[in-house]
């Protein structure tokens, strides 16, 4: 399926780079890399909703208390700085749930929204890598009609990442937990920073609730934010694309084609230009990707095919969760290491 996903950028100069590196055993299918150029006055940043609006804010307003189960974690939620709050799943259910709660002794004052840089962890990628393993060498056959939309084997699948779940927002209503929307970057590797607009806020102490399920995300950062100013931002394709490592053809209209598609294989490096127009005071900047990748089977994986575990996980998920916790408590300790261990590199 497509990949579509936003991703916050700091402006440098006139001229944007970015390099877009494979580093995995797999095959990238990318579509299409344009920038979104939100332009933005002087002391503002510009935040994007998970529908894709984009508003402009001249404050962001840190929680007064931030607790977890853990207690105290303020200091790791107060800025975007890699400092993560992260939490261990459930020793005996994958899916158990868990509370951060926040208090804003001072919200700012009319519209607002919540700030949310968050990523998850690797029990996503261990359930995804499991599902593969159980499905063996058919496990093209069941992508395939994932593909197709069959309705049973998505449904199916859905089940599962419902049993995870997102990072749900509640704000708290004269002592009653009212859901507000739900949010979450669904991969490992880029923090995701997200607005989730609040209908409406009491004028004094605010006080929100993240549910969420226990070890699966990650969170750098939280801030209430006025809404104030709503941006239109402006679509730039690449002005240059060209691989690294070693000479080539311009490939900028492979990117800029809707009927082309730019291919890359691991430890392929390319380097992607962009030109900021205009003379705005400052740009907040958006990478927007789409794409899809060819995820290779290794032949350790099929070692474990049990089309009896993978009937169990799409019928019963929740019966998986909790049988899978032992096995992925012994590997959580070590799981963050081995995999960023394992990025391909060229010799």
């Amino acid at each position: 399926s497509d990949i579509d996903a936003l991703y916050r950028a700091r402006p440098a100069g006139r001229r944007v780079t970015v390099t877009m590196t494979n580093e995995a055993l797999e095959t990238h299918v990318v579509r299409s890399a344009d920038l979104f150029i939100a332009a933005r006055q002087e002391g503002e940043r510009v935040f994007v909703t998970p529908e894709r609006r984009f508003w402009a804010t001249t404050r962001t307003v840190p929680p007064s208390v931030s607790c977890g189960p853990e207690g105290d974690c303020s200091d790791e939620l107060a800025a975007f700085d890699g400092r993560e709050r992260i939490s261990v799943s459930d020793s005996t259910d994958l899916a158990a749930r868990e509370n951060l709660d926040l208090t804003f002794e001072t919200p700012p004052g009319g519209p607002c929204g919540l700030v949310i840089a968050t990523r998850q962890s690797l029990l996503s990628t261990y359930l995804f890598y499991q599902a593969l393993a159980y499905m063996g060498r058919s496990a093209g056959e069941w992508l395939a009609r994932l593909e197709r939309g069959e309705a049973g084997v998505r449904r199916s699948f859905s089940a599962v990442d419902g049993l995870l779940g997102k990072i749900e927002v509640l704000v708290d209503r004269d002592g009653a937990w009212v859901p507000a929307g739900s949010t979450g970057e669904p991969g490992p590797l880029a923090t995701d920073v997200v607005l989730m607009p609040l209908a409406e806020v009491p004028s004094g102490p605010v006080r929100l609730r993240l549910r969420m399920t226990r070890g699966l995300h990650r969170i750098d950062w939280v801030a209430l934010v006025p809404l104030e100013r709503e941006v239109t931002p402006e679509r730039v394709p690449p002005s240059s694309v060209r691989r690294l490592d070693e000479p080539g053809p311009e490939l900028r209209e492979v990117l800029i084609d809707s009927t082309r598609t730019l291919v890359t294989l691991p430890g392929d490096r390319y380097r992607l230009e962009y030109e900021l127009p205009g003379e705005a005071t400052g740009y907040e900047l958006f990478l927007v990707s789409r794409g899809y990748y060819l995820e290779w089977i290794r032949e350790e994986w099929l070692e474990e095919e049990n089309p009896l575990a993978l009937a169990q996980l799409l019928l019963s998920p929740a019966q998986t969760m909790r049988a899978l916790a032992p096995a992925f408590k012994k590997v959580e300790p070590k799981m963050e290491a081995s995999f960023w261990g394992s990025r391909y590199a060229n010799p």
